[in-house]
């Protein structure tokens, strides 16, 4: 959904249960295409909150409901399957 579209669905429907996701798995995707739909809503008119609101907080509402999504910032030293994540071990 275009940038414009998606200003005309929040106008209708307003912002409280809407969210916006880039889905970089199905065909032709552009991971930029949220970041534009929120510049988009402020030229609109709508507030830095509500785009906070459809681009953060309806989406880890929404995904939190799973009880899987973690949030936590992983510790630098954390090793997966014995590997560093710094390769090298720089």
């Amino acid at each position: 959904m275009d940038p414009d579209r998606m200003v005309r669905v929040l106008r209708l429907h307003g912002t409280g249960r809407v969210l916006v996701n880039s889905a970089a798995d199905w065909g032709r995707s552009d991971p930029l295409q949220t970041r534009r739909v929120g510049e988009a809503m402020l030229a609109a008119g709508f507030t830095e909150d509500d785009v906070d609101q459809v681009l953060w907080r309806n989406p880890v509402e929404f995904y939190g409901l799973s009880g899987r999504l973690d949030l936590s910032t992983p510790s630098p030293g954390a090793l997966h399957e014995g590997n560093s994540i710094l390769r090298g071990g720089e």
